[in-house]
Formats: C-alpha cells, sequence, structure tokens
C-alpha cells in the first residue's frame, strides 16, 4: 500500500530508511473496513492527557519504524490507498518511532494559525475533533500499521463555574436587613468558582433599569478552583417602590474569554414606616423593696405617681411622658392603671432598631424604678400589629404603633 501524497515532503529527512524503488509490496493482511487503511493491520497508539490537559499520543508498535500522526476537524478519509481530506489536517507529527514512543503536542505543527491546542482554548473551543495515525515498514514505501477510521479526539474537558453563593445587605448592625424605599442600600455579593479550572478574568455585570446607579460592572480577581471573592455595591432603592414590592436584580458573569453564567436577586421591600401612638400601663406585678410605693406615716401611704419615658439607640430619651398621679393600682377592678394622652405627632421608630419602654415612679428624691420592656419594630413587620400586649415580671402593658 502506497503512503499518501501529504508525505512525500518528508522522506528526503530519513534517507537512513534505505528507501528503494525497487521493494515489492509486502504481504497484505485481510482486509479490515473499521482501519483508516483497510489493507493494514490495527496501530497499536492510543491517545490521552497528561495531568496538565495536554494532548498526547502513546506509541508501542514494533512493527513500525516511522510514523505519522495528525489531527483533524473532520473524520479523515482515504480512497485507493490515498488520504483525500487533507485540508482537514490541522496538526501533524511525523518522525522515526521506536517500540514505546510518547508523541506531545508540542513537537508537531499546527496548520492553522488561529488555534492554540490549550486547555483554555478547549474552554471555549466546542468544536468536534479527530485524529489518526499509521506507520511504515522499514522499507518506508508502504504503510503496514493504521488506527481505526473515525477516532474522536480526547480534549481538556475541565471548565470554571462562576456562581453567585450569597447575597447580604450590609448595615449599621448585624441585624440591619430592611429595604426601605428612597433610601440608599449596601449590598455584598460574594462569588464562588464551583468548576474544576481556574477562572480567569472574571467581570461581573449587575443591571436593574428602575436603579439609577445600574447597571455596574465589577471586575473580579482570577479565582482557583474552589476559591471564592465578594463585591459590595451601593445602591437607591427606587422611591417609588411600596411595602412587598420586589426588585430584581440581573446577575451576569463573564469569564475566561468565552465562558459565562447568570443569576438574579430578588429584593423584597420589607420596611414601613411605623410610630408610636399610645402606651398604656395594665398593671405593676410586684411590690417595691418598701413595701408600699408611697408611703407617708404609715398606715397612711399613696399610690404610685407613674410616668414612662421612650429610650432610643444610643441610650437616647426620645420621649418622657407626663405623670400620672396616684394610679390606682386595682387590676383587674381597674383594667387600666395608666392611660396617657396619645402621641401626638406619633413617635417614628425605625424598623431595626431596639427601643426599650420604661416606667417610673415619680418621687420627690429619687424616683422609684416599675418595669420596662423592650422591642424591635421589625419583629412585628410581616403581621403589622397594631396593638401589643407585654406581661412580664415585672409590668403588664399595651403598646399601639401605627404602620404606613
Amino acid at each position: 500500500m502506497k503512503m499518501p501524497k501529504i508525505i512525500f515532503g518528508f522522506l528526503a529527512l530519513f534517507a537512513s530508511f534505505g528507501l528503494a524503488s525497487c521493494s515489492e509490496e509486502p504481504n497484505s493482511p485481510d482486509e479490515n473496513s473499521a482501519l483508516l487503511y483497510p489493507q493494514s493491520t490495527e496501530m497499536n497508539i492510543i491517545q490521552r492527557l497528561s495531568p496538565e490537559g495536554q494532548i498526547l499520543f502513546e506509541l508501542s508498535e514494533s512493527g513500525v519504524q516511522l510514523a505519522f500522526v495528525g489531527i483533524f476537524d473532520s473524520a479523515p478519509k482515504v480512497e485507493d490507498g490515498v488520504l483525500i481530506s487533507e485540508e482537514d489536517l490541522i496538526w501533524e507529527w511525523f518522525g522515526e518511532v521506536g517500540p514505546n514512543s510518547e508523541i506531545h503536542l508540542e513537537e508537531g505543527d499546527l496548520l492553522d494559525s488561529t488555534l492554540v491546542f490549550s486547555p483554555v482554548f478547549f474552554q471555549c473551543d466546542s468544536s468536534d475533533y479527530f485524529w489518526a495515525a499509521w506507520g511504515w515498514d522499514d522499507t518506508a514505501q508502504y504503510i503496514t500499521h493504521s488506527t481505526p477510521k473515525s477516532q474522536a479526539l480526547l480534549v481538556p474537558g475541565e471548565k470554571p463555574e462562576l456562581r453567585l453563593i450569597e447575597t447580604t445587605k450590609v448595615g449599621a448592625a448585624p441585624n440591619d436587613t430592611l429595604l426601605v424605599p428612597g433610601a440608599g442600600i449596601n449590598l455584598r455579593f460574594v462569588f464562588e468558582n464551583l468548576g474544576d479550572a481556574k477562572a480567569i478574568d472574571p467581570v461581573v455585570r449587575i443591571a436593574n433599569s428602575s436603579i439609577s446607579e445600574f447597571p455596574v460592572t465589577l471586575a473580579l480577581d482570577e479565582l482557583d478552583i474552589g476559591a471564592s471573592a465578594s463585591q459590595t455595591v451601593n445602591f437607591t432603592i427606587p422611591p417609588d417602590f411600596s411595602f412587598a414590592d420586589t426588585l430584581v436584580l440581573q446577575i451576569e458573569m463573564f469569564y475566561n474569554n468565552c465562558l459565562s453564567s447568570q443569576a438574579e436577586v430578588s429584593l423584597v421591600v420589607n420596611a414601613l414606616s411605623v410610630c408610636i401612638t399610645d402606651v398604656k400601663l395594665i398593671d405593676i406585678r410586684y411590690l417595691p423593696p418598701s413595701i408600699l410605693w408611697d408611703p407617708l406615716a404609715l398606715p397612711i401611704f399613696y399610690p404610685p405617681d407613674i410616668y414612662y419615658e421612650v429610650i432610643g439607640p444610643g441610650e437616647t430619651q426620645m420621649y418622657l411622658s407626663s405623670v400620672i398621679q396616684d394610679a390606682d393600682d386595682d387590676f383587674p377592678n381597674t383594667p387600666v392603671m395608666g392611660d396617657w394622652p396619645d402621641l401626638t405627632p406619633c413617635l417614628s421608630l425605625s424598623l431595626d432598631s431596639t427601643y426599650v419602654i420604661k416606667f417610673w415612679d415619680d418621687d420627690l428624691d429619687n424616683d422609684d424604678y416599675i418595669g420596662t420592656h423592650s422591642f424591635k419594630p421589625a419583629d412585628f413587620l410581616s403581621t403589622q400589629q397594631e396593638l401589643i400586649e407585654v406581661t412580664n415580671d415585672e409590668i403588664q402593658m399595651e403598646l399601639y404603633l401605627n404602620w404606613e
């Protein structure tokens, strides 16, 4: 069987094979239609990837001394002993081989200058490639061995996979999670490479047509396998949004020149304006250390003169009520011990802050402590309770809120 025409140019390099034009074609084995050259013997060669993902070929064939290995962008074809798909050849290697030879990609020649066979190249390229090999006997005239006709090239399959794994609102306090219409927000995005290759030059684009600061583009550092990175974005919740409205952010991640992934983040506006409209003291549930609140000369004493204050963040006194003199503490005969006028205007609160209501007995010298209750409006946001009834070891009270 004669060698294909594309190999003729190499023969001068191998004069040591002692080419003899008068050599007769050796006896051929039975025809094997599965082989590229049907009248040859199947060549003992395999293609595999190195640990670094590089393409290589391993030949262990004692009957071959001169070999050709090629990579094609379609399955190679041979007719009448001649390769007719030369135009599909994109990489080639030709040379002497021993019983155990290893041929690496860089030892051959890429015939298409636009190709760079590397793990990163195959992350972006989805084309199908094929490979074939054949070899000559010691006369270098006749092809005695060849591979099957259609062999898919094994290429690196590892790819990075960038994913958004966490979105967190960053606030002044750890529990600051509210989204307030018209208010600014700091949102931290955490990205992780969940693939099996490095994410190179990752870029993130965040968009929403309702937000004036968007779209924004974030550049991340290269991410090794399993590595993560975070970025914080500042923007304003649209002022025309209302409670329970959903704001959807589109997240696009681009990396390795051609790969991308997408995600969506839904932000539910969960903030309302809230204020205190009224506070009522129902009952004092213990006696003071002196047994009686305002003793004069036993057995004469007076009921306590009660008032309350509202303490906000930073121990700031936000409100101080009037004093109710001689409040009758005869619960349940007296259903309400202390009922102050409604707060006008109502006392505005921040949903994610903690407030303390303290009750006191007004005295000439040191006021006596009666009891306290602390609360956070956000705890009642889902139900928007207007009446909060409190009973603890010190007091029984009612707190009235207004939600808008």
